[in-house]
């Protein structure tokens, strides 16, 4: 059975191997099967590496079958990859990256996939280099000490502290490369009362760099800026200031509209933002921001400085001229240089000076013909681009009726109807007979004088036709003022004639401003011209002016009769701005040699080493300002800048009062500070001023007289600009103490007060006995009186009653005095001589009494219906203002007890309207007194005046338990009443001695609070 089976197996295994190698054949005969998918990069080690700024690289590769490229999702936002796909074969794939604003290296992947193969690249971008501050500046106080500078950074560092000040500032350790690290360095103490700074330099790779500024305190109080001056361009922007104080400080803006401060954004107590705006005019700008700490006397300032926005402009396309022929004149602004042309004979260019704009002049000659003609002037820049003005010129015309036409209106424009002599004008006689007209022999005008005849107003354009002919033409000493029409300004002889024009003499009072010419596009500029200076050496004019940002020619005469001794004003002017670019000459118009000067006595001002940049004129070169037709005249400030381009001028004879000095100095330096900023700061010189050295007996309390009545009221006496040689017994301290003293209790009822009275003087010795602004004294107000007060023994410091004199041969002003709610005063005696009763007025009728001031002030009008309510209050509270009231009803007036009681009927009491400054609104009890003033009536106090010092004096005296009496009073008034009774008999004052004392007095100064209050709250009240 077995057996069987086998046998069966047998012929099936043949035939499987024959069908296994059939097969075999078969499958040697069919195509090879397809390769793999893969992917090949043509250069693997070429890493895709971008730069911070970003950019295209390209990647080659190559597939064998399809493919897609991809960016991870972390950084499709700054890396992208173009074609996406693509069949296979060689392709090259675009890879883009935005730029790197991060201080990070960035990597992403970028994958390509084939069938089941996937390749990934790495691509790089480079991070931006950093080297990050945590501040830029860092502020010590004077003791110094270690501090240091926090960074971060990417790079490597290194750092340099300036050379100047590597003495104080040094480095404590130094690191490098490192990503966040504190730099240390340590400040020396500072023991200079000025605050220090310096800079310490920061540098990283690729041109990184930072600064910091060290600003480190001084001993004394300090106010620093970082820097002195921005330029700005024309589309405006934030500055940021920044400055260093250990002061209080207030910042002072220019009154300018287009710069303010961003005070809603600030990094730090000490830094401040200032927006500019846009500057759409054609001109730079500037202004000043000062940074004050008035307490102090500190300041500083930033100067802004914004350029023009650029333009090429024409006032006008078209001109019409007369046929007589004339100048044309006229400006454009540009900021491109440019060609002028003319298609006709006739126009012809004149030669022309100008800076900031170009002022172009032409002369059209006359036209001969009837027919009017038309000419172009072409102005091309270099780019051919051109500008056409067409210039229409009337036929032949009559000159002579042209000039009279512009004499009539020279005439109306300039008030003529009102000049001091007009003969003639506008008439029809012949020009030849009108005031100051000369003529040729063909009656054309030939000269024109009209000098100090009242002219006001300014010069009509028509005026220029006069400039083509004249020989001679003189309006100065004019109140003439305004803007000079430019087709006279630009005309070709315009300097023949201008400096007998521009100088006028408009005077102005105070602090009023002078009235002039406008000095904008006068175009007059200095002669150039060699000058001979005192010690024989040449100076050229025009040099001269270059070497200077602003220069002033002062013109003086040897007698300084004619002017007064201005060496203090003139030197301490050119100490305030020498090392700001300021040059002055001062040229004697009379003078021909040196010696002629010192006979004179100009010695100190020609001798002087403190000054530079001043120079002196003499002899026949005082001509070298003007040309031919004209000279140097005397007292005069000619101001010009580096160019010689004349800017302004001060006319000394325009001050009311005459030979003002400091008000002409006062002038001149404001318009030189429009141009050099503010003065720098430096001692004031003073020739001869005498400095005190013994302070030994400064505070020496002296009793001048004891109380033999009565409690005793304290009365301290003190002067002030007194040295220590005015100090000696008898000396002129004590006897100017004294004269006041004898003053005040010269006259009733004080003189019949005076035993209540203890009466001391304290000693004062001032550094310097002068009053001028360098000078310093003892005494600068109402606190320093206290402190000498106060010095006194014993003094009663409720109620501080203070008579400060002043030196009487260093100063003549206006007195007054401070009046305190507690019944404290001082009374400020600052008249040139004692004896006028200014003690009595200010000391026993406002300071003793709180009486009000009778007179009036000219122009006060009428009292305002509020300060009724005000007087009704001093009176009913205090007692203050007896002898003032707004009632004029002799029934209920406050003095109305005195209009009816007979016994003071001979006085000549009454209600006067006029008082307290005011004119109208408020009544006085008599027509003068002393506290009106004037001749004899200075001495005399009213009885209402009377009544109230009696009250003040006895309840002072007597203390709370006296009461007042009424006729207890007039039996005390009675001596009083009868020599008032016979003052009335006597020549009242006349005006003129009302209005000179008045001048010597101002109203009382009117203080909140106590004496103490004042100290406390220091409240500053300086004397005046």
């Amino acid at each position: 059975m077995k057996m069987k089976q086998n046998l069966f197996v047998l012929p099936v295994l043949g035939l499987l191997l024959m069908l296994c190698q059939g097969c075999s054949e078969d499958k040697e005969e069919n195509p090879p099967a397809p390769e793999s998918p893969s992917i090949t990069v043509e250069s693997e080690e070429d890493i895709p590496v971008f730069d911070t700024a970003g950019g295209t690289l390209a990647l080659t590769f190559t597939t064998t079958s399809d493919w897609t490229a991809s960016v991870d999702g972390a950084a499709s936002g700054w890396l992208s990859v173009s074609p996406a796909s693509g069949e296979a074969g060689t392709h090259t794939l675009s890879l883009v990256t935005t730029a790197n604003d991060s201080y990070d290296e960035r990597n992403a992947s970028v994958t390509i996939t084939s069938g089941s193969v996937k390749k990934t690249i790495t691509v790089t971008q480079k991070q931006k280099d950093a080297l990050i501050l945590t501040s830029n500046k860092v502020e010590l106080e004077a003791e110094g000490g270690d501090f240091s500078i926090e960074l971060q950074a990417n790079v490597e560092v290194t750092y340099e502290i300036e050379s100047g000040a590597q003495t104080w500032l040094t480095p404590v350790a130094r690191s490098r490369g490192l990503t966040s690290s504190f730099l240390a360095f340590h400040a020396e103490a500072n023991e200079e009362a000025e605050a220090r700074q310096a800079v310490i330099k920061l540098a990283g790779g690729n041109g990184l760099t930072e600064e910091v500024t060290v600003y480190q305190m001084g001993t004394g109080p300090t106010l620093l800026l970082s820097q002195s001056e921005y330029i700005v361009s024309s589309a405006g922007e934030t500055i940021q200031v920044e400055l260093r104080s250990n002061t209080a400080y207030e910042i002072e803006m220019p009154g300018v509209d287009w710069l303010r401060e961003n005070s809603s954004r600030s990094l730090s107590t000490y830094t401040h933002y200032f927006i500019v705006d846009p500057n759409e005019t054609y001109d730079a700008r500037s202004a000043v921001i000062r940074f004050v700490d008035e307490e102090n006397e500190l300041k500083d300032s930033v100067n802004i400085v914004q350029v023009q926005k650029d333009a090429i402009i024409l006032a006008k396309n078209k001109y019409e001229v007369s046929g007589a022929g004339e100048t044309l004149n006229f400006s454009i602004q540009t900021n491109v240089d440019f060609t002028v042309s003319t298609n006709v004979d006739w126009i012809t260019q004149n030669n022309t000076r100008g800076l900031t704009e170009y002022p172009l002049s032409f002369t059209i000659s006359p036209n001969d013909n009837d027919n009017s003609r038309t000419g172009i002037i072409t102005i091309a820049d270099a780019n051919n681009n051109r500008q056409e003005i067409t210039v229409e010129q009337t036929g032949k015309v009559n000159l002579k009726d042209i000039e009279r036409e512009a004499l009539i209106e020279l005439y109306k424009t300039t008030g003529g109807d009102n000049w001091g002599d007009n003969t003639n004008w506008c008439s029809d006689k012949p020009v030849s007979e009108w005031l100051g007209i000369s003529v040729t022999e063909n009656g054309e005008v030939r000269g024109i004088v009209l000098s100090g005849n009242g002219l006001t107003g300014t010069l009509p354009e028509s005026f220029s036709i006069f400039l083509d002919h004249c020989e001679w033409i003189m309006l100065n000493g004019n109140n003439m003022h305004g803007t000079i029409p430019s087709s006279i300004t630009m005309h070709p002889r315009w300097s023949e004639f201008a400096w007998d024009i521009i100088i006028q003499c408009k005077p102005y009072y105070g602090d009023s401003k002078p009235i002039n010419f406008d000095f904008t596009g006068i175009n007059l500029k200095i002669t150039d011209a060699n000058l001979t200076l005192l010690d024989g050496s040449r100076l050229n004019s025009l040099e001269w002016c270059r070497r200077n940002d602003i220069n002033v020619v002062l013109t003086a005469e040897k007698r300084k009769t004619m002017i007064p001794d201005i060496t203090e004003l003139l030197i301490n002017l050119q100490l305030d701005y020498q090392n700001k670019g300021l040059g002055t000459l001062l040229c004697f118009t009379d003078c021909n040699t040196p010696n002629e000067l010192k006979e004179y006595e100009w010695e100190d001002i020609i001798d002087n080493t403190v000054t530079t940049n001043l120079d002196y004129v003499i002899g026949t070169d005082n001509y070298f300002l003007h040309t031919d037709n004209s000279y140097l005249q005397s007292r005069m400030a000619y101001i010009f800048d580096k160019e010689g381009n004349l800017v302004n001028l001060v006319n000394y004879d325009n001050y009311i009062p005459p030979a003002d000095s400091e008000a002409f100095f006062g002038e001149v330096k404001r318009i030189i500070s429009t141009y050099l900023g503010e003065p720098e700061e430096h001692p004031e010189y003073v020739p001869g001023m005498y400095t005190s050295t013994d302070y030994s007996k400064d505070g020496e309390v002296t009793v001048l007289q004891k109380a033999t009545v009565g409690k005793g009221i304290d009365l301290v006496l003190m002067g002030d600009a007194f040295v220590d040689k005015d100090m000696e017994e008898g000396g002129p301290y004590e006897s100017t103490m004294k004269v006041a003293m004898e003053e005040l209790f010269s006259v009733e009822p004080y003189k019949s007060l005076k035993e209540r009275f203890n009466v001391y003087m304290v000693k004062a010795v001032s550094p310097n006995g002068e009053y001028t602004d360098e000078a310093k004294r003892a005494i600068e107000g109402d606190d320093d009186c206290f402190e000498y007060a106060l010095k006194v023994p014993g003094i009663n410091t409720e109620r501080l009653n203070i008579i400060m004199s002043a030196n009487p041969k260093k100063l003549a002003t206006t007195s007054y005095a401070s009046l305190y709610e507690d019944g404290s005063f001082v009374a400020y005696i600052l008249s040139s001589t004692i004896g006028f009763y200014d003690v009595l007025h200010e000391a026993g009728g406002h300071g003793i009494a709180k009486l009000a001031d009778e007179y009036i002030i000219e122009g006060s009008d009428t009292m305002p219906e509020e300060n009724k309510e005000i007087y009704d209050y001093a009176w009913t509270t205090k007692g203050w203002w007896a002898n003032v009231d707004w009632r004029s009803d002799p029934e209920t007036v406050k003095w109305a007890r005195f209009l009816k009681d007979e016994r003071y009927k001979d006085e000549n009491l009454g209600v006067f309207e006029g008082a307290d400054t005011w004119e109208y609104g408020c009544y006085r009890p008599s027509e003068y007194s002393t506290m009106n003033g004037g001749g004899e009536s200075t001495s005399y106090l009213n009885a209402p005046s009377r009544e109230q010092i009696y009250k003040t004096v006895m309840q002072l005296s007597e203390g709370s338990s006296w009461t007042y009496d009424y006729e207890e009073f007039v039996r005390f008034d009675a001596v009083s009443r009868n020599a008032a009774a016979s003052r009335s008999l006597r020549q009242q004052p006349s005006a003129t001695q009302v209005e000179k004392w008045k001048k010597t007095h101002r109203p009382p100064v009117r203080v909140k609070g106590t004496w103490r209050d004042a100290k406390k709250n220091h409240i500053v009240v300086p004397y005046r």
